[in-house]
């Protein structure tokens, strides 16, 4: 599933965890995302520009896929499966 992310280097990756979460836009519906130097944070909303100013240099506002966390995924099942039903 595409989402709107941030895109940080992984040593910087909890500070900028923190920081969406203080924002309340880091999106916890899926799993984070990573390879083998960055992290891909995804996000409800995309930053205002005033919120960029706090969050350090190397980020990178980007797209990505990620995966729904089981939970979720799990609604999501039963919530088709009951939209079927009627």
């Amino acid at each position: 599933m595409k989402r709107q992310c941030i895109k940080v280097p992984k040593e910087k990756g909890e500070p900028v965890r923190r920081i969406l979460l203080e924002l309340e836009i880091l999106d916890n519906s899926v799993k984070i995302g990573a390879d083998g130097k960055f992290l891909y944070l995804p996000l409800t909303r995309e930053p205002a520009p005033d919120e960029l100013k706090v969050f350090p240099d190397k980020i990178e506002l980007t797209e990505s896929d990620f995966e729904l966390h089981e939970k979720n995924l799990f609604l999501k099942i039963y919530l088709v499966s009951v939209r079927h039903m009627k």
